[in-house]
């Protein structure tokens, strides 16, 4: 639902600087600098991203400013209360369908695959590991790999670090069925 409050607010501002006029020196000049200043509050944090809001209120505010600035007082006043309105009336509606219970498909959840490979074979079992991975809803954090010099068992281990979107257990099935085929896969987990 946010996202729709985002999408309203960043309309009425569109609107406004289309009408004020863009053309105007000033308000091109309004527009860089707010875009910069609405970039700044936008903060990611982990999955999840916020400040959108509040940089679309920062730009829908230029573009009031703008519309008083270009002797359209009425319309500015107008959208200010608007905006106001969008505010008031969406938000609580927003954050309502926010605690609303999820349907248990869209968490993300994190994994890790341990593979004990030989030695020999590590390249091939790299690349066979990234190709399984190519899936949509599996995002690849890292991969590492390590093998003991004193160890004579020529093995070595690759890690890799999962994020999977929804639930896993189909896709760590398939993962795990397909490399456990594969000559020089020792163990998997």
């Amino acid at each position: 639902m946010r996202g729709d409050l985002l999408d309203v607010v960043l309309l009425v501002a569109a609107l406004l600087f289309a009408v004020s006029g863009y053309r105007q020196g000033f308000v091109v000049g309004v527009l860089s600098f707010v875009g910069f200043l609405g970039g700044g509050v936008i903060l990611r944090q982990g999955f999840s991203v916020q400040g959108l809001n509040t940089a679309a209120t920062l730009w829908c505010s230029a573009a009031v400013g703008c519309q008083a600035a270009t002797g359209h007082v009425i319309p500015a006043l107008t959208v200010t209360g608007v905006v106001l309105a969008i505010h008031l009336f969406l938000r609580p509606i927003g954050r309502l369908v926010d605690r609303a219970p999820a349907s248990g498909d869209d968490h993300i959840g994190a994994y890790l695959l341990v593979l004990e490979v030989r030695r020999k074979r590590e390249g091939y079992l790299r690349r066979q590991l990234l190709q399984a991975l190519s899936a949509e809803e599996i995002i690849l954090r890292g991969l590492s790999s390590w093998s003991r010099d004193d160890d004579a068992t020529g093995l070595t281990t690759l890690q890799a670090d999962l994020l999977i979107e929804g639930p896993a257990t189909g896709h760590l099935d398939s993962l795990v069925t397909k490399l456990s085929r594969e000559p020089g896969l020792r163990t998997i987990s």
